[in-house]
């Protein structure tokens, strides 16, 4: 008759003869990667060990890196106005510098969702043909800017650029005298702070 060796090795245990933390640190040394994911799984115990991951790329060059991540992220993740101009930004898309904001980030997804980011490395100096993706060039990109918020409607305040799409301002208008401070986007501007000026200065709709 053939021995169960597992049920031999689990009554051990039960009996208090066997080490059950020193047995799982033990065959947890000598079995494969795989086979411990494969055990986690079955156990349904793979994410408690191995957060689930979320892969974004990385761009570098000789001197530094950045972290492609998108502006919509930075808001839900409530670090827009956090991160530094020491970063890019292209439209939505937005390349963290390595030093202090992709700490940023990566601290935020941990702590908000449990993920943990992983990074594909793509070198900003690669040929473009072989690499397409890798035409992204950070350093001649925008310095970031974080959209401000309107005093009057806590909505976004617009980006206003020039005709070659260059930023040249992003604090809104002014929204005296409905507010002191601050800014407002060009909706309130339109539909709440020039007609408060016209009535105060007694000008008033026909």
């Amino acid at each position: 008759m053939t021995v169960d060796i597992r049920e031999q090795l689990l009554e051990k245990v039960e009996e208090g003869l066997i080490d059950k933390d020193g047995l799982i640190l033990r065959m947890v040394a000598y079995m494969s990667t795989n086979d411990v994911k494969d055990m986690l799984q079955c156990n349904e115990m793979l994410d408690t060990v191995i957060p689930p991951e979320i892969l974004r790329n990385f761009y570098f060059d000789s001197g530094h890196g950045w972290l492609e991540v998108t502006y919509e992220e930075l808001i839900d993740l409530g670090i827009a106005k956090r991160i530094t101009n020491w970063s890019y930004r292209d439209g939505e898309k937005v390349y963290l510098e390595e030093d202090i904001d992709v700490g940023t980030y990566i601290d935020a997804v941990k702590e908000q969702r449990g993920l943990v980011v992983t990074v594909k490395n793509l070198n900003v100096a690669d040929n473009p043909l072989r690499n397409p993706e890798d035409r992204v060039d950070p350093r001649k990109l925008e310095r970031f800017y974080a959209n401000e918020t309107c005093v009057l409607c806590d909505g976004d305040i617009e980006i206003q650029k020039t005709p070659e799409g260059k930023v040249f301002w992003t604090k809104g208008h002014n929204p005296s005298p409905l507010a002191e401070e601050g800014g407002c986007c060009a909706t309130c501007n339109a539909v709440r702070v020039i007609p408060e000026r016209l009535k105060q200065a007694g000008y008033h709709q026909l």
